[in-house]
């Protein structure tokens, strides 16, 4: 029984130090016509700046470094400067974090209920989701061929400015407190598989 207990400590602790780990965000956008793409630890604050872009043509990629333990925002402000407004984006982080949808991938959409939309600003929003349809659809084509095709394109208001919000959270990790009495578990354990060997 103490032997199993060892194994299980050990696994358990193994998973926690895993989860300890920093993460990476990898994001991958096409936004019709320019964009700032920001991370926040509070969704109604715009926070730290990941990159820009103003030509949709090009699928912008970013690598950004999480740390397990904080809920994330993704923000995204989408500006318009044509006669068409629209974005598509594909997200993905590791096993230590999630999206709304409990799984590592995030994919625009404008029916999953996963993003929310403000026409006026960071945690305001009140706007309902325009979708401008599936990857690949005219007037963008195949200009997101690096997207999964099941990705839609989000709508916006032509010649403004919108801002996009989606959630990631922590998978949830042991807390500090379980840690210290599992490393404690696996000590007395270990001591006990000793005496028990001498003692024959």
């Amino acid at each position: 029984m103490r032997l199993a207990s060892i194994v299980l400590a050990s696994t358990t602790l193994a998973a926690f130090a895993a989860s300890s780990a920093s993460a990476d965000l990898v994001s991958r956008m096409n936004i019709d016509n320019g964009f700032n793409f920001y991370f926040s630890t509070d969704d109604n604050v715009q926070g730290t700046l990941i990159g820009s872009g103003s030509n949709w043509t090009i699928t912008n990629s970013f690598t950004t470094a999480l740390v397990p333990g904080n809920t994330y925002y993704l923000h995204v402000q989408a500006v318009d400067v044509g006669v068409i407004a629209a974005w598509i984006g594909q997200f993905n982080v590791d096993s230590n974090f999630q999206f709304g949808n409990g799984t590592q991938q995030l994919l625009t959409n404008a029916t999953d209920g996963l993003w929310r939309q403000s026409n006026t600003g960071w945690g305001s929003y009140t706007q309902t989701l325009t979708d401008a349809g599936a990857n690949g659809v005219a007037p963008w084509g195949t200009a997101a061929s690096t997207i999964s095709s099941q990705a839609r394109w989000l709508g916006y208001g032509v010649n403004t400015t919108s801002y996009f919000s989606a959630t990631i959270t922590t998978v949830v990790p042991l807390p500090p407190a379980a840690y210290a009495g599992l490393s404690a578990l696996a000590g007395v354990g270990c001591i006990s598989v000793v005496r028990r060997r001498r003692n024959r």
